[in-house]
């Protein structure tokens, strides 16, 4: 974060967790291992905010989150309720965004497996340079959510539930 003037100009969430496996396999401590860091961890920052002066709060959350993903139920839902949390910090007055990244080349949470069957459905990493560039711009945009993520898009939109394409 950045402080000028004895207040914050900008404060990012960047907590994750994964747990991955298939509905029939999820219990409630998985579920809480992957929902601590994000919902339970933004919460409680939000909530900490609310008598500092600040410009902002960055919730960095996973396109699983918009889109869902397979084998991801809870890291999906823990991504989704970032929502809440900024739609709440928005309500007292505050910004708030959400920004739902796509996978980032160079390490991070993604294994070898993954980045391979990202590149077979169309989703390309980005690079934590070029990602980090537009950190800014996303921000002024003020848009309470957005994702953000490099496709090929025709190979992309292939893998997609058709119903997200039907009224």
């Amino acid at each position: 974060f950045a402080q000028s003037k004895g207040s914050l100009n900008l404060v990012l969430h960047l907590a994750g967790a994964l747990d991955d496996g298939l509905l029939d396999a999820m219990t409630p401590e998985r579920l809480r291992s992957v929902l601590g860091p994000k919902w339970k961890g933004a919460s409680h920052l939000s909530h900490a905010l609310q008598d500092v002066d600040h410009e902002a709060l960055g919730l960095f959350s996973s396109m699983a989150g918009m889109l869902g993903n397979a084998g991801q139920g809870n890291y999906a839902a823990a991504n989704a309720s970032l929502e809440a949390v900024a739609q709440n910090h928005r309500r007292s007055g505050n910004r708030a965004q959400v920004i739902h990244w796509g996978p980032w080349t160079g390490g991070g949470m993604a294994n070898e497996t993954i980045e391979k069957r990202n590149r077979a459905r169309g989703l390309m990493g980005l690079r934590p340079a070029q990602a980090l560039d537009g950190l800014g711009r996303i921000l002024d945009s003020n848009m309470p959510a957005i994702g953000v993520w490099q496709a090929k898009w025709p190979e992309f939109a292939a893998a997609l539930p058709r119903r997200m394409f039907e009224p």
